[in-house]
């Protein structure tokens, strides 16, 4: 039935409101009556069903593909809830609020109705088995408000049920029925808002599956709300926006608390005119609870609804890390035998903001191709966060990739050592085989944890941008700014009509937000790009449109659209520039160069410098495994703000068909298989190194160095860094290509 008359959609509605069996019902008094003083404002009646006729689908009403269940269950009952998990979202303001169970034919089951006070539903949501709270949760039988007597007989409605296992506990044809219990209090009248558990008296299908998309269980959490919250969470920073879901309007001075581990109360507030509350504070809870409470609405979120919510571009939600480090090598191949030189620069990361350690010391260590620890070292941070060393061969190297991984050093205080995230270089160790063919060719089988080629404004290009399909499409004008630029950005829009959109910018945390009205189906957001922006950020529109009169939108539905825009990193770039007296060199004799180092204004900036004078063979048979210095502190960064909605776990409408999946008990992975690289050209050693050059107040050094006799051409890599003592860390780099002069 798609898109007939009212009338037609009405009448059979109706008739398929009479074909639910006639439920018997023991009454418990309850302090549970009517909605006399809830936020529920008047709607013309509509019934549950009409879901059906608007295209609009229950957020767990996907397609199901059979699956196999990997573990053989015993089922003692064929009854149980076909829910989205382990909580569902009801409109307290709805005609009527019904539960959709899963039954056989023979079915004789009792359904317990229990109102939870919000401290035992946070004590349950926080114990130790939070991924799925509800089957550990026993109600008090003092809040028992009602039973329900299930005579799974009396039902028509057959739906698929598919499991995959060779003996199939539910009969040939694989279905079950599918009943609608209508749910309402003591007095037969409406839940008020509020938290409910709901329990079958059968024993079995107590399991459940996190992988599945459906879970059939036995127990069951109500949110009755009048409102949602939709939450976004980052490593410090929680921001929720408060909406009435009948009216679509922003819930203004509400308090809204904060829940974590243990169900300990972490935060409060009040939302703004808008509807946001946007809390500051840091906790090691990786899941929280936003609970508003007041006479006149009632609502609550969590941070883990954000399963099926849209596509995020990291896999797992997790904190930026509190570090960032950049380490390097002399140059990238090494003959055995050869010292390997290396640099590296360490700060504090909080978002874009670069500030100094406060632990004086790393240790580096130095593994082989098996993840063997071959070397290590403890070294000392300059006053410039940077620290360097020198592993010498001592004739232990063998053929293949090194990695070099840095951490927190023994003087740390901290709580002990800490992989410092970012810090790894690898180098290969190579055997020298001279070519006899008229063509150079070069063979080299390489591991790397840090392959990343860029571009001279510090963005990779290797990176393929992640393309996220979505209902909202958000339309860039283009997707590279500059500082000072205006972003244009068309929002389209699935809903019909006015809708509500909560617009943000994002990287780490939340930069800033907007609240928006779509007057239909599209709106052109514009905003300016600022330097908080750089290197890139991220635009989110999460919509949500609420009840509508008429039936158009008979329940409260979101939808949310994400893109990604670049920022240039040029006012973080330092240009490096190098006078010298000749063009080329002399062998065997001295030669001075003086470098100068300016901002991107031109002006000039005390830096430290790192120098090397290497052979090129050493690096030009490879691509850079070495990120650039900009492209390490201002390249492409990750989107660490997670967003999660009442309206995720929504339980209204009709559901989808059952199903199990099975996991896969064993990691399918393989032997690793080294061969050792081999290369045509024969890197000499490192003649010129030094780490730890420092310009003058004119922004200007200057080194000697003796040229070798040995090659035809050098060259000479040149990085640079600030002290950052205000938290903007400038960085710069570049190569400069020596040719020798035999003639001279």
């Amino acid at each position: 039935m798609k898109r007939h008359s009212f009338a037609v959609f009405f009448l059979i509605s109706v008739l398929m409101l009479l074909a639910i069996p006639q439920l018997s019902a023991q009454v418990f008094p309850s302090e549970f009556g009517r909605l006399r003083d809830s936020g529920c404002a008047s709607q013309p009646p509509f019934l549950q069903s009409a879901l059906r006729d608007t295209g609009q689908q229950s957020k767990f009403a996907v397609d199901r593909s059979r699956e196999v269940l990997s573990t053989s269950l015993e089922f003692s009952s064929k009854t149980g809830f076909n829910v989205p998990g382990f909580m569902g979202f009801y409109n307290a303001c709805a005609p009527s609020i019904a539960v959709h169970v899963y039954h056989g034919d023979e079915a004789q089951e009792e359904l317990a109705l229990y109102q939870v006070p919000i401290d035992d539903f946070a004590a349950s949501l926080f114990a130790e088995r939070s991924w799925d709270p509800v089957n550990a949760f026993e109600p008090d039988e003092e809040q028992l408000i009602k039973r329900i007597h299930v005579d799974g007989s009396a039902s028509e409605d057959t739906v698929p049920f598919w499991y995959g296992a060779e003996t199939d506990p539910l009969g040939a044809d694989g279905l079950l029925k599918q009943t609608a219990i209508p749910v309402s209090d003591g007095a037969g009248e409406m839940l008020s808002p509020g938290v409910y558990f709901m329990q079958f008296s059968t024993s079995g299908f107590e399991h459940s599956y996190a992988s599945s998309q459906s879970t059939y269980r036995t127990k069951y959490f109500l949110n009755v709300a009048t409102a949602a919250l939709t939450l976004k969470r980052s490593g410090g920073q929680l921001l929720v926006w408060a909406v009435d879901v009948n009216s679509g309007a922003a819930l203004a001075g509400e308090r809204v608390d904060i829940y974590g581990a243990n169900a300990a109360l972490l935060a409060s507030g009040e939302t703004d005119e808008s509807g946001v509350l946007k809390l500051d504070f840091a906790t090691q809870n990786r899941q929280l609870l936003a609970v508003l409470k007041t006479k006149q609405h009632f609502a609550l979120s969590y941070t883990g609804w954000d399963t099926n919510i849209l596509p995020e571009v990291h896999y797992y939600f997790d904190d930026s890390p509190p570090y960032q480090v950049h380490v390097y090598t002399d140059r990238q191949v090494y003959l055995p035998g050869q010292s390997v030189h290396f640099q590296g620069v360490v700060r504090v990361k909080d978002d874009m903001n670069y500030t100094l350690p406060d632990f004086k010391t790393v240790k580096v260590v130095l593994r082989d191709k098996y993840r063997d620890a071959v070397r290590e070292q403890e070294v000392q941070l300059s006053d410039f966060g940077s620290f360097h060393g020198v592993f010498a061969s001592g004739g232990l190297w063998s053929y293949g990739p090194y990695d070099i991984q840095v951490s927190r050093g023994a003087d740390d205080k901290g709580d002990g050592p800490y992989h410092l995230g970012g810090a790894e270089q690898s180098f290969i160790v190579a055997k020298y085989q001279k070519l006899w063919s008229g063509v150079k060719s070069t063979e080299v089988v390489m591991e790397t944890h840090a392959s990343i080629t860029s571009d001279d404004l510090g963005h990779s290009v290797d990176d393929q941008r992640i393309e996220i399909i979505e209902p909202v499409r958000l339309i860039e004008e283009k997707t590279e700014f500059r500082i000072g630029e205006r972003a244009r950005i068309l929002v389209t829009s699935p809903f019909e009509g006015e809708a509500r959109a909560l617009v943000t910018i994002e990287r780490d945390d939340v930069i800033s937000h907007e609240l928006i009205t779509l007057p239909g189906k599209t709106l052109t957001y514009e905003f300016e790009i600022l330097p908080e922006h750089v290197p890139n950020i991220y635009v989110r529109v999460f919509i949500l449109k609420a009840v509508s009169a008429g039936g158009r939108h008979p329940i409260a539905a979101y939808q949310m659209g994400l893109t990604e825009l670049g920022v240039n990193p040029e006012r973080q770039r330092l240009n490096i520039d190098i006078s010298k007296a000749r063009q080329s060199l002399t062998p065997a004799g001295k030669e001075t160069y003086a470098f100068r180092v300016t901002d991107y204004k031109g002006d000039p900036v005390a830096a430290e410098i790192s120098v090397a004078l290497v052979d090129p063979a050493a690096q030009s048979p490879l691509p850079r495994v070495n990120a650039p210095l900009l492209s390490t502190f201002y390249g492409r960064q990750q989107l660490y703000v997670a967003t999660s909605s009442s309206l995720v776990t929504s339980a209204e409408g009709e559901p989808g068909a059952l199903s199990f999946s099975g996991c896969c008990g064993a990691g399918c992975g393989g032997q690793i298989y080294f061969e050792d690289p081999i290369i045509n050209d024969s890197p000499v050693e490192t003649p010129y190194w030094n780490p730890t050059l420092r310009t003058d107040a004119h922004g200007e050094a200057t080194i000697e160095l003796n040229v070798p006799e040995s090659l035809p051409g050098w060259r000479l890599d040149v990085r640079a860094i600030t002290d950052s003592a205000d938290g903007s860390l400038l960085v710069g780099e570049k190569t400069f290509d020596l040719p020798v002069d035999l003639m001279a």
